[in-house]
Parts: structure tokens; sequence; C-alpha cells
């Protein structure tokens, strides 16, 4: 099923700013070179095809595109199911040999295969043990497949009979032409409050992510190099496909102080979820939403005495560091609450900060492509559109 999208095309403006604290260059994004007037809900990854097409992943919406900028049309991928082609939780896009394409499906534990004219050809299962919680985040350019490993251990494994919760996870390569799986490194995961009561089989769990607590990110080259973003201190660390591992410079930043506000909007944002869920879409591309209340006896919210908050803001954003095709590492700087502009630190190959970058408002990186960049901007009503850049 198709459907026309209005583009836009528009000039290109970079501008270098003066130099910031650490002497690097502070560099504005500029105008995107064309953009999707239509909205998504939530896009969460996009791979360029060579003929330039795009493909789209709206996790919430739980659909893939294969956009065309040139002439405005959209093409779903696959659908939702269980069936071969189908997906139930499309989540992220890797690059294949070939021009192909990988598309995680992390709630059946499988992958699609998309070849370069955006066709769904294969739909394989993920190796044997690697269950649910284990994230696939990347590939390279031999076609092996590389996860983060699961925070949280099944129940009865932790103290007390609770859940055992990982500080460290490993990263995992899987190369599917083998079967291999092996471990590379260790990244520092998210924190997490595990919770029990009751005894014996009446025993009910409770898990929670911590806020604003500090993490690695990290993301791999297409010549199998781990690039990790270490949380504290903040530096870019490299693990060669050889093993051999590189530290980079240590970048001195001041922390953003998590305030009594900041705590406050966060548990407002729980009961904001708590109160209505979000719709969008009905299947045909359209941009409606509808909101309806979540129907059944519903837990009782957090308190603020349920979290173990930081003094600090964590530095960077994990979920989102990316390598562009020349090997730089992006990497997003937290900010302060009320803060809508974005700003990338830009590490070369070597992990030294060699430039910022400043995003429009409300705009985030979201993929490279051939000499391009796709970033998603999110309006005042949280309708997101896609937009690509031109970088050098």
């Amino acid at each position: 099923m198709s459907k026309a999208f209005s583009l836009t095309f528009v000039a290109l403006s970079l501008g270098v700013a003066a130099l910031s604290a650490q002497q690097v260059p502070a560099i504005s994004l500029g105008a995107p070179t064309a953009r999707v007037e239509e909205p998504y809900t939530s896009i969460s990854a996009v791979r360029e095809l060579p003929d330039g097409r795009v493909l789209v992943v709206d996790s919430r919406d739980k659909q893939v595109q294969l956009v065309d900028f040139r002439s405005g049309r959209a093409t779903r991928i696959g659908r939702e199911g269980s069936g071969p082609g189908e997906y139930r939780f499309p989540s992220a896009v890797f690059p294949l040999p070939n021009h192909e394409a990988l598309l995680a499906d992390p709630a059946q534990l499988r992958f699609l295969r998309i070849d370069a004219a955006g066709k769904v050809v294969e739909t394989f299962s993920y190796p044997e043990g690697i269950g649910p919680g284990t994230q696939p985040r990347g590939t390279d350019a031999a076609g092996r497949v590389y996860f983060e490993g699961a925070s949280l251990g099944l129940p009865g494994g932790g103290p007390d009979g609770g859940i055992l919760v990982a500080d460290s996870l490993p990263v995992i390569r899987w190369d599917r032409r083998t079967g291999k799986v092996d471990t590379l490194i260790l990244v520092k995961g998210p924190q997490i409050r595990v919770g029990v009561t009751g005894e014996g089989s009446s025993r009910n769990f409770s898990v929670r992510r911590q806020p604003f607590t500090s993490r690695d990110g990290w993301t791999v080259g297409s010549d199998g190099r781990i690039v990790v973003v270490r949380s504290d201190p903040y530096r870019v660390d490299t693990r060669a496909p050889t093993g051999e591992r590189t530290r980079g410079a240590v970048v001195a930043l001041r922390g953003i102080p998590v305030t009594n506000a900041d705590k406050d909007a966060y548990l407002e944002g729980l009961q904001a979820e708590r109160r209505s869920m979000s719709v969008a879409g009905d299947g045909r591309g359209s941009s409606s939403r509808t909101t309806t209340a979540p129907s059944g006896p519903q837990p009782p919210l957090p308190s603020a005495d349920d979290f173990d908050w930081p003094a600090r803001m964590p530095y960077f954003d994990a979920t989102g560091v990316q390598l562009s095709p020349t090997g730089e590492l992006w990497s997003e700087r937290t900010r302060a609450r009320g803060d809508d502009i974005p700003v990338y630190d830009v590490f070369s190959t070597a992990g030294r900060l060699v430039r910022r970058v400043t995003f429009p408002a409300r705009t985030r990186l979201v993929g490279f492509g051939d000499g391009t960049l796709y970033a998603v901007r999110t309006d005042e009503d949280d309708l997101q559109y896609l937009e690509r850049y031109r970088v050098q």
C-alpha cells in the first residue's frame, strides 16, 4: 500500500560559531535539504538504501515504510503479525552486506532481512541463548549481529530468591554463518531497583528503572570495532576487531544538578502515562490521534521514595550514540529541563572530541546515509517529522 507525501526542499546553511571552552568548533546543523510533511508517531530508526530511498521504523504505530524523498511516496514494508515477513514490534534496522537491511522484532525474538529493493526476503530467530531483555544494537560488514545483554535474570536467582540485577552488561557477537556466539566487552547498564513482597509462591516482584542514572552507550562499526561512550568519566573507548583496547581522553564537563522540579516532572510523566494511552494512525498512514483510558485495575503509582535520585543528570543520552559512515561517533549531550536545543559531541576515530553540532529545537539524530544525516523533529503536539540534512 502506498501513499503520497508532500516534501519540502530547502537550501542548506552551515555556520561555524566561536570555539567552545574546550577549543573545539561549534557548528550549526543548519536547515534540512528535504523533509516529509506527513507526521509519524515514534520514529525509532531509519536506514538509507543505495538508491536514496529510506526505510523508516515507527515503533509505536508498528509500521515499517519505504520512503522515496524524490517522488514523495511511502510504501509499507511487511505488516503486523507473527507469520513470515511480519512483525509484532519493529524497533531497529541495521545494515547488511549487499546493501540489505536487518529489521529487529524483539517482541518475537527474531529478525526480518530486507533486500536492496525494500522487499522482505527472510525471517529468522535470535540465536539460542539470546532471550528477552537482550537487545540487538548493530551489525558489521560481515553480517554479524551485536547484542547488549539483559539487565535482569530470572526470579529466584537474586538475593533472598529475588531477581538478579546485573550492573555490567556484555556486548555479544553472533556470527550467523558459523553459529558462534561470543562476549567481547562489558558496559555499564542502567540502574534498576527490584522489590519483593510476600513469600513462597505468593511472592510479587516490582522492577523499576531508576531515573536520570548514568550508563554507558555503545555502537559497532562496519569493521567490527566496538565504540563505547563511558558514563563517568565521560570519554570514548574503542575495542578493535583484534581485541586491542584504546581509552580516549576524558572530556571535562560540569554536571547538571537534578532538582526537585526534575523529580516532580518525572513523576508527573508517570501519571500522564497512566491517565491515557495514545493510539496513533489507522493502518493506512493517517495522522489522526485518539485517546482512550486504560481499563482494569492498575497498580499504585510510585512515589519519590520509590526511586534512588542521583545528584546530577547523566552527561549524555546513552541510547542514542551513533557512528557516521566516516567513523565519527555522535553523542547527544544532556540538557537542563526546558532547554529544547540539542547539542551533539562528535568524536574522531581516535576517541578525541573534535567539534560540537547544534541541532534545531526539538530535533534529534536518528541515522546517517551517504553524505546525509537524518533527524526527527517533534512538534508541540508530539508528532514527529523526518528530515534529511547534508553533511560533509
